[in-house]
């Protein structure tokens, strides 16, 4: 008995304190970027359910020292009001499970249902008080009533059948959530990689195979994420379950068996160790993409470190592609016509030789005409097309403008799903997640 406690405390120290190291790592990362992380509602949720991780882990990593000496523990150093609070912390520690929900919901209502940030601002509120209120309400009222006492695992925390029931209940409850949030993403993703493979096959048959691997590869990228983070929540709250539905099940045993025990003690503390390595990894793959010969470790350093250094560029609509062209052509419009009217600039150039003979020349040379390459040119018409030509484009760009802008005041005409790519990166955080981007199956 008292060799399998002090193993089952020495494993939830060690684990334990990785998650500590994670979640204090994640806050890092986000507190020192806060200005561009801050502004979006995933790394708001991944912030707070940190914290509360902290918190409880740090609860888990005191283990067997806050019992009280009169208990017979081994390494029992505390009294009662230690015990309590550690079964407060450990009772607190629901909002991380509560959290990894939020994040669940957020995903799905992103991804299924296409809610902007802005929209997901109205739902961030009563989801954040339902994940801090219901540990804490419960924390105190457990607390209050005397329910906490040393347990089998070294830990103390809420023995009292009215209690596990209600402590299972909710894991159970956070589990169906999780479950059923990832079969939809995974529902979502696989019908939207099927509508952009019959759109390949229906439009022009130009890299088509390279748009096909693409759709492949997202729809893979998408997935794989997604049952990263169920398996991470299987194995963390699994085993809780598993030993509570030991005390409370049918044959009500006095405790759960050891290999119940250590595989609780093992995988529930790590939450946050495994929040933390979903969230470095795309930052982590973008990183290796750029650089192939660095290691994972220096890697995950600069990521860590530098939070700045994976910022990707954001996917821009061929709208704004064409205003940018349109652009550059009116640049260069302008170019070529300060050429013409200035002799002397540097700006105007020509592969043909005859232009660049007529203009060393000055304009003396060439009052009226020119013979260019048989054709008579006039530096007065060049210039006269050359200005029409701009104040064309100048045109269009503003009609486009104002297109746009009609567009943008359109309320709330919102396609019903995103495309495939926009849907891996709202699981992978990419920066331009979040921007509200019509679904485009040629993306």
């Amino acid at each position: 008995m008292v060799n399998s406690i002090l193993l089952i405390s020495s494993l939830g120290r060690v684990t334990g304190s990785l998650s500590i190291l994670g979640s204090l790592s994640i806050m890092y990362m986000i507190i020192s970027d806060r200005r561009r992380k801050l502004v979006q509602p995933f790394h708001r949720l991944m912030l707070l359910m940190s914290i509360f991780d902290v918190l409880h882990s740090v609860a888990i990593v005191v283990s067997t020292a806050a019992a009280p000496k009169e208990s017979n523990v081994e390494g029992a150093i505390g009294n009662s009001y230690t015990c309590d609070i550690q079964g407060f912390f450990m009772v607190l520690g629901l909002a991380v499970p509560l959290y990894n929900s939020c994040l669940n919901t957020f995903f799905v209502l992103t991804i299924r249902y296409n809610v902007s940030s802005q929209q997901f601002r109205k739902f961030e509120l009563v989801l954040d008080a339902i994940a801090i209120l219901i540990p804490l309400s419960m924390a105190s009222y457990f607390t209050a009533r005397g329910y906490t006492v040393p347990t089998h695992i070294g830990l103390c925390s809420p023995d009292v059948e009215t209690a596990l029931w209600a402590i299972q209940s909710l894991l159970f409850f956070c589990f169906i959530i999780c479950i059923v949030s990832m079969v939809c993403i995974c529902w979502t993703v696989i019908s939207q990689a099927t509508k952009m493979e019959k759109y390949t096959n229906y439009s022009t048959k130009r890299n088509t195979s390279l748009r096909s691997s693409r759709v492949n590869d997202d729809k893979n990228r998408t997935i794989q994420q997604a049952l990263f983070y169920t398996i991470a929540f299987i194995l963390t709250y699994a085993f809780p379950i598993a030993a509570i539905f030991y005390r409370i099940g049918p044959k009500g045993a006095e405790m759960a068996p050891l290999a119940i025990r250590i595989l609780f003690i093992i995988f529930y503390p790590l939450q946050g160790f495994w929040n933390f390595v979903f969230y470095v990894r795309p930052g982590v793959q973008y990183v290796i993409e750029r650089s192939p010969d660095m290691s994972y470790l220096r890697a995950t350093l600069e990521v860590i470190l530098y939070p700045e250094s994976t910022v990707s560029r954001r996917r821009k609509s061929g709208r704004r592609r064409s205003a940018r062209r349109r652009r550059s052509s009116i640049l260069r419009s302008t170019n070529r016509v300060t050429a013409a009217s200035d002799p002397a600039s540097s700006l105007f150039e020509s592969n043909d030789s005859s232009f660049k003979e007529i203009f060393t020349k000055g304009l003396d040379d060439c009052t009226n005409s020119n013979e260019v390459g048989g054709v008579a040119v006039s530096v007065a018409d060049l210039d006269v097309q050359i200005q029409q030509d701009a104040k064309i484009a100048e045109v269009e760009i503003m009609e486009e403008d104002i297109e746009e802008s009609k567009l943008q005041l359109q309320p709330k005409i919102k396609p019903r799903r995103l495309s495939l790519v926009h849907i891996a990166s709202v699981l992978c955080e990419d920066d331009y997640k979040y921007l509200d981007v019509p679904y485009n199956p040629d993306v």
